[in-house]
């Protein structure tokens, strides 16, 4: 189609714009970018600074801390966090469960529940409390970045 000012488009019956002219999207009307694209390129210096600038996008300080969680006795082991980019336990119980839940305790009942050796890991990141539970002594470990 190519790029076509408004006052280009074609008329159907009656002078009604067609199903095909509603397609075109104006260069004014176009989303820009928050950082300019850079566009391929061949020389090795400018193809590694596109990838760090890349790289730079994706970096967080991540934090990770292990340790024994106490029989029936549920633990609030993050405060909310608006600004958690990322979160993942680690149940290295080998025999008993471990149960996780986000803005309130967890039971047996209620709750993630994750077997020995398990690994939890979300799509999307909580934001608020992160708590945990278990009916016997559970070792875990947990890593997350803000």
């Amino acid at each position: 189609m190519g790029n076509r000012n408004l006052h280009e488009f074609q008329r159907g019956p009656r002078g009604a714009l067609t199903a095909r002219d509603l397609t075109v999207i104006p260069p004014w009307m176009k989303l820009r970018s928050a950082r300019p694209a850079i566009p391929e390129q061949t020389d090795p210096v400018l193809m590694m600074l596109e990838k760090l600038l890349k790289a730079a996008e994706r970096q967080a300080n991540f934090q990770m801390f292990s340790r024994t969680l106490a029989a029936n006795q549920p633990e609030n082991i993050l405060p909310a966090a608006p600004n958690r980019e990322y979160f993942l336990v680690q149940n290295r119980s080998g025999v008993d469960p471990l149960f996780v839940g986000f803005g309130a305790e967890p039971s047996v009942t209620s709750g993630i529940s994750l077997p020995p050796g398990g690994i939890y890991e979300p799509f999307e990141v909580p934001q608020n409390d992160v708590w945990l539970a278990s009916t016997a002594a559970v070792l875990f470990t947990v890593i997350y970045a803000q």
